[in-house]
């Protein structure tokens, strides 16, 4: 199985202004299927997101955050009908330029704190 996800927007962090950018993303059809199948559902009626994008000092260089929605269909588990719901949530990220190698045998994770930013991979955030 392949690291690319079905849904996928590169932006290049050189092009951004220096305040922060607003992206929409809505999934086509196809990344709606390949998720969908990807994720065990009947289908992925619709997936939108507002993500924004802004640089910030410390830990990281720039943060990703945002909503989405999603409309899924899926079979219950009890009646084997088919169900369908709106699910929504938040995402943030932080993403650092150039390689962030782990130091020693053990990363420490606290769940009240960020994750380690992800590496900005040939100047682009994914």
């Amino acid at each position: 199985m392949s690291d690319q996800s079905p849904l996928s927007r590169r932006i290049k962090v050189k092009t951004l202004p220096k305040g922060k950018s607003l992206f929409e993303i809505e999934a086509n059809a196809e990344e709606r299927a390949s998720l969908a199948k990807l994720y065990n559902l009947e289908k992925l009626n619709s997936l939108t997101a507002e993500v924004y994008i802004k640089p910030v000092s410390g830990v990281a260089d720039y943060v990703v955050m945002g909503e989405f929605k999603a409309k899924i269909t899926q079979k219950s588990v009890i009646s084997l009908n088919s169900l369908t719901q709106t699910i929504d949530g938040e995402l943030r990220r932080l993403y650092k330029d150039g390689d962030q190698p782990y130091e020693g045998d053990e990363i420490l994770i606290d769940i009240n704190e960020d994750d380690p930013p992800d590496s900005i991979d040939k100047g682009a955030i994914d």
